[in-house]
């Protein structure tokens, strides 16, 4: 017997099945659909944001101008270099690419990363792991750095 006896059972589950799947097919669409427009509207609005929302100014951070005792990230073509330890987490050296590739996206330079040390550099970049990197461990140990915070 099975589970259909007639023409008009197997029409009926056919009917259902198309209907789940354009269930299914229409939900997608309008996911999909307001992620788009989202986008368009997020792209159109970005211009007309505001640049200075209150609370989350960085003047004490970042400077346009030559500063004393300053560290220059990136000036007339050059960028400071990257650097992490070999004894660090391997996630990290995926970190500093991704920084690599923003000081890159912003600058037009793109910075070398080096693992392990780096000499005859002015401004060097150290990214580590508290306890897990030898380089911000002696540095801390020496006092140069504050891993209190």
């Amino acid at each position: 017997m099975g589970f259909c006896r007639n023409r008009h059972s197997l029409q009926a589950a056919h009917f259902i099945c198309l209907f789940k799947t354009n269930f299914f097919q229409m939900k997608l669409f309008i996911f999909c659909a307001i992620l788009f427009l989202g986008g368009i509207f997020h792209s159109i609005a970005n211009p007309f944001l505001p640049l200075n929302i209150p609370g989350q100014t960085h003047s004490g951070y970042i400077s346009e101008r030559k500063i004393p005792n300053g560290f220059i990230l990136a000036e007339a073509g050059q960028v400071a270099a990257i650097l992490i330890a070999e004894d660090d987490h391997p996630g990290l050296t995926r970190v500093a690419g991704y920084f690599q590739n923003d000081l890159y996206n912003v600058t037009g330079y793109r910075p070398e990363l080096f693992v392990g040390s780096v000499s005859g550099r002015q401004n060097v970049v150290i990214v580590g792991t508290i306890g897990k990197s030898s380089i911000i461990d002696q540095l801390a140990a020496s006092g140069k750095i504050n891993v209190a915070d």
